[in-house]
């Protein structure tokens, strides 16, 4: 029986363990472009495009060896851009240079694409796809709560230098456990199954939604450092914590994602959760006190977070149970991200925080009803 758990449990907390260190672009976004603007005196437009080149050079990468994910190592694939990745972040300390940065923030974004990739592929290739990223994202997020917390004091410490190499140190520290990451492919029939069931148009449609759901995201989270500080007036400090305390939603969100899985099919939480998500950047953008801002982020965290199992995993997993179309799903989300992180940068510009919002909202609106039907065609074909 022990052998058993531990056969069960080191899989899991490798996924997990692995899918917080291929999300360190994405999550760690708004504390690095609030590091690049103080310590090095970049405007916004510029360290938004450090933060977009890291996060899309990652969903590019997940992109491109997504074909191969299904034959290679997981484990070996996802130890290697650790290291890579690693290295690059702990340089990024030492560089004030932009034309050096560039390169290496696309480095970072490199190894955890490798990472990324591997995790996706794990998960979608598992028995209950839903349920193992949503466990998963529950540990990814309790371990994110922690470096919430730590993060402003390393700036406080050393400015970027501290941060990054803060993140450096980190990353190697998951090295021993991506080691029992499940190199197995449990639908051993995918190929086949994948050709009866997968269809262009509801794969293009599920993308589409991920995109633009995306977009309007990523141009959300990737501000919401400066949100607090120029619209609410807080801290480097109270944001740390108040984005800790946000992580508990996350966990809290793929908890739920993880218990409720296809209890009741597909198609009410994935359009419910998208709503939230909508609704929640109207909240942090429009805050001017620390109760709306918390409860803004506290919803999205959340919805998202809940969403990313099912968007990920479930979908993708349902229409290509090999696990590879995950992988690619993976990588266009946060291209699509790296995007949103680029276009907030000039909508705060341009305009204000308050229009990133805007589009944040629009672009869930639109991409609920594409979301549903997709989800409902999937639930008509499944068999009995």
């Amino acid at each position: 029986m022990t052998k058993l758990k531990v056969s069960f449990v080191l899989p899991v907390l490798a996924l997990g363990i692995g899918f917080f260190a291929g999300g360190f672009g994405p999550y760690f976004v708004p504390i690095q472009i609030g590091a690049l603007i103080d310590s090095l005196g970049l405007s916004e437009s510029q360290s938004g495009l450090l933060g977009a080149v890291e996060v899309a050079s990652m969903a590019l990468t997940a992109i491109l060896i997504s074909p191969k994910l299904a034959s290679w190592s997981r484990s070996r694939t996802a130890m290697y851009g650790v290291v890579f990745a690693a290295v690059c972040e702990i340089a990024t300390g030492f560089v004030s240079s932009l034309l050096i940065l560039f390169p290496l923030r696309i480095f970072v974004g490199v190894g955890c694409g490798f990472v990324f990739g591997s995790i996706c592929v794990t998960a979608a290739s598992s028995k209950n796809p839903d349920r193992m990223l949503g466990t998963a994202s529950a540990i990814m997020n309790f371990l994110f709560l922690f470096m919430f917390l730590l993060m402003p004091y390393t700036l406080a410490f050393a400015q970027k230098k501290g941060l990054f190499f803060a993140l450096g140190i980190v990353l190697l520290i998951t090295l021993p456990f991506l080691r029992f990451l499940s190199d197995e492919n449990v639908n051993t029939d995918a190929e086949e199954f994948a050709e009866k069931k997968t269809n262009r148009l509801m794969v293009a449609m599920h993308m589409t939604a991920v995109v633009l759901l995306n977009i309007g995201l990523g141009a959300l989270w990737g501000f919401v450092e400066r949100i607090g500080t120029d619209n609410v007036g807080l801290s480097l400090e109270e944001i740390g914590r108040v984005l800790s305390m946000a992580t508990l939603f996350m966990i809290a969100g793929s908890l739920f994602a993880a218990w409720l899985g296809v209890r009741i099919g597909r198609t009410v939480p994935v359009v419910c959760a998208t709503l939230l998500c909508g609704l929640a950047a109207i909240l942090v953008t429009n805050s001017e006190t620390l109760v709306i801002y918390a409860a803004g982020l506290f919803l999205y965290n959340f919805a998202y977070l809940f969403l990313g199992p099912y968007t990920i995993a479930g979908i993708s997993s349902a229409l290509d149970p090999s696990g590879r179309l995950a992988a690619a799903v993976g990588g266009v989300m946060f291209f699509s991200y790296s995007i949103g992180i680029g276009t907030g940068g000039f909508i705060a510009e341009l305009t204000s925080l308050s229009g990133i919002g805007i589009l944040a909202l629009c672009a869930c609106l639109l991409a609920a009803p594409l979301f549903a039907i997709v989800t409902t065609q999937l639930e008509k074909e499944a068999p009995e």
